[in-house]
């Protein structure tokens, strides 16, 4: 029965018109049901963003605000494939309150995406596989599934693990799919992310050589529909015209090279030149100027050289693209160099801005990232030529891959994050096992970027890049490091990671903290601690934060455990003021060494010295009780009596009054006994 009902939940779940809606209703109404029936997304529920920094919400949300676009796009509905209140909101902060149109896909190029759409749902395996790809995209961050694969996935690249994942745990043949639309569905996990790092420089153009290796024409665009709307799911508008537009380009070229009618080297042949033009163009500015009577844009744009080849035309514009890597890395994707040679031989900004002739971004924030560009490209300047040329090389081809870098990149200063790059790639040498791209993993430091980015600007800073260029053997103090810049490399997968780890060391200070039983001790550890921090230059919010509840955390441990020892006091004691003073003696323990005792602890030793009380009272009257039935002579019972008086008296802040008035009942009945024992005796005599 279970598995008749799973199998027609998942045929209505990915029909292609409604999977969005179905899927969105259950999670908010029955997500006991979407859990029996898709149990693989739900495990993503509670997942953190560690694989994914770029997300600012949820996984699930992700995955659905994807799944709305390709819905809206199935069904032809473009009112919800985009916000466009909210693109028509961003376009007036762009240009101004008069602005009439939006920051997103145009209607032509929502039009493009449609077509491809059409044509992909004449192929029922094809589509399938791209329905089943928006739910399923993100199974690499699968904590369980990546555990249990440890050993066997790129911890980097997410997109491969999960592609490995679907294979291995046999997913895709538990929702009834073919294998050809399995096929399918492995490549287009496998790449889904590919656009998002492209456009953050990532990675490199030509990381498309082994996606059109394994694509036909029509393979292609389902991975391109699958990239491009998992890509501007992320945030409305962060896929604007203009870039939708380089995007698109890059698709037909693609169709080119699948087709055989170019490579994808010489696709890019013609704008390496136009790079290197403008690369010799501004070095020749800064050795003789401008010659009279040509401007500075009509300079950069027809500079021509007779003394230069075309093949030192394409290396220099190689290298421009390279660096361009950089900018993008520091998410300034609106920028190109060519920009930043115009802005150098002093054409105004506002030109160089109506020149580009951009629909998704204002004049104010093109001349902000442009001079963000400027002082960037600068530092780069300020190393010796032998290490720029080093860095380009890396970042040119498809020889580094990174992971993790946008949210680090914003947070560094420009000389530290070039310092950073140059640590990772030089790093990135010593994986030398396979021909393959090296994976830079910055995920574990982008996490903790923004309360550490101080103390990792300042390792930064102290760093001699000289040294280390000079000597190279300089560099195993990265991968030996306990503290500071570390490197870490998983030769097997080709995955080099670069973290940062505080000289703070906040978790040995908590584990020593952990091994104090001694109260005084505790707090002196602690208030040492604290002071250290509070010194510390850098931010150590966190860290204090960490410590006071690490310390609340072993006092309350500590406390409970002199409570346990006081029961253990309070069992072998049998006289009211020993036990009085052991627990008189706890509280003023407490109060002189400013210990709150919580609510808890204190009825529970409350509820020890009461019950200790209670079991001497009852083994009080049970010696009485016996003493008095063991008298048949009246003086010795006034004998007793006088003794146990005394007792009684001594203790009765302990005993209390209705326990003296129940023992000297006792007494009375047991004299009144003796005394009838007494007469009778007499009587018969």
């Amino acid at each position: 029965i279970r598995e008749y009902l799973k199998s027609n939940f998942i045929n209505a779940i990915f029909a292609p018109e409604d999977f969005y809606t179905d899927i969105e209703m259950l999670l908010h109404h029955s997500p006991s049901l979407i859990r029996f029936a898709l149990p693989e997304l739900m495990a993503l529920q509670k997942t953190g963003l560690s694989g994914k920094a770029y997300l600012k919400s949820p996984i699930i949300d992700h995955i659905l605000a994807s799944a709305r676009k390709l819905q809206a796009l199935i069904r032809g509905d473009l009112e919800n494939f985009q916000d466009v209140q909210t693109l028509h909101r961003l376009a007036q902060r762009e240009f101004g309150p008069m602005a009439a149109g939006i920051i997103g896909f145009n209607d032509s190029q929502t039009e493009v995406l449609m077509s491809i759409i059409e044509r992909i749902k004449k192929d029922p395996v094809l589509l399938e596989a791209l329905i089943k790809d928006f739910i399923f995209h993100d199974l690499g961050l699968t904590p369980s599934l990546r555990e249990k694969y440890k050993d066997e996935i790129n911890s980097a690249d997410q997109s491969r693990a999960g592609a490995l994942f679907m294979i291995r745990e046999g997913i895709a043949s538990r929702y009834v799919t073919g294998t050809d639309a399995e096929n399918a569905l492995v490549y287009l996990i496998k790449y889904h992310d590919w656009m998002l790092h492209f456009i953050r420089g990532e990675h490199s153009v030509y990381s498309l050589r082994e996606i059109l290796d394994e694509s036909t024409e029509e393979l292609f665009d389902a991975f391109f529909i699958s990239s491009l709307v998992m890509t501007s799911a992320l945030s409305e508008g962060c896929i604007s015209e203009d870039m939708g537009a380089r995007l698109m380009a890059i698709r037909d070229l693609c169709h080119r090279i699948i087709r055989g009618e170019i490579t994808l080297e010489d696709s890019f042949k013609g704008l390496y030149i136009q790079k290197g033009r403008i690369s010799f163009a501004l070095k020749e500015y800064m050795e003789k100027g401008i010659k009279d009577g040509t401007t500075p844009s009509e300079f950069i744009e027809t500079f021509d050289s007779n003394q230069f080849r075309e093949d030192q035309y394409i290396e220099a514009g190689k290298t421009i693209a390279a660096m361009e890597r950089i900018f993008k890395l520091r998410n300034l994707t609106n920028v190109e160099f060519d920009d930043i040679a115009k802005l150098i031989v002093k054409v105004p900004v506002q030109f160089i801005y109506k020149k580009k002739n951009c629909y998704g971004f204002g004049c104010n924030t093109f001349e902000k990232d442009l001079y963000e560009a400027l002082q960037i490209y600068n530092a780069i300047l300020d190393f010796p030529e032998s290490i720029r040329s080093f860095m380009m090389e890396r970042l040119s081809g498809d020889k580094i891959r990174i992971y993790g870098f946008e949210n680090i990149g914003i947070h560094l200063n420009n000389r530290g994050m070039i310092i950073l790059l140059l640590i990772a790639f030089l790093g990135s040498q010593r994986c030398t096992e396979k021909p393959l791209p090296v994976h830079l993993d910055f995920l574990g430091m982008a996490e903790i970027i923004e309360n550490r980015k101080e103390a990792i600007n300042d390792a930064l800073d102290k760093i001699a890049v000289k040294d280390i260029w000079d000597n190279r053997s300089i560099l195993d103090k990265f991968f030996k490091a306990r503290t500071g810049i570390t490197l870490k490399k998983d030769e097997k997968h080709r995955v080099l990671t670069v973290d940062f780890t505080d000289s703070i060391d906040i978790r040995q200070k908590i584990s020593q903290m952990d091994k104090i039983n001694d109260i005084d001790q505790l707090k002196a550890y602690y208030s040492y601690n604290m002071v250290y921090l509070k010194k510390t230059p850098f931010f150590t919010v966190d860290y204090e934060k960490l410590l006071e509840n690490a310390f609340n955390k072993r006092l309350t441990e500590i406390t409970d455990l002199m409570i346990d020892n006081a029961k253990i006091q309070m069992d072998g004691l049998k006289n009211f003021r020993e036990i009085d003073h052991l627990y008189a003696d706890l509280i003023n323990r407490s109060l002189s060494l400013s210990i709150n005792l919580s609510e808890d602890q204190k009825h529970r030793l409350d509820d020890l010295y009461e019950l200790k009380k209670d079991d001497i009272r009852k083994e009080k009257l049970s010696e009485i009780n016996g003493q008095i039935e063991r008298i048949h002579d009246i003086r010795e019972l006034r004998d007793l009596w006088e003794k146990t008086r005394t007792y009684l008296t001594n203790n009765r802040q302990f005993l209390g009054k209705e326990f003296e008035t129940i023992i000297a009942k006792r007494f009375d009945n047991a004299a009144k006994k003796i005394k009838d024992m007494s007469f009778q005796v007499h009587f018969i005599t």
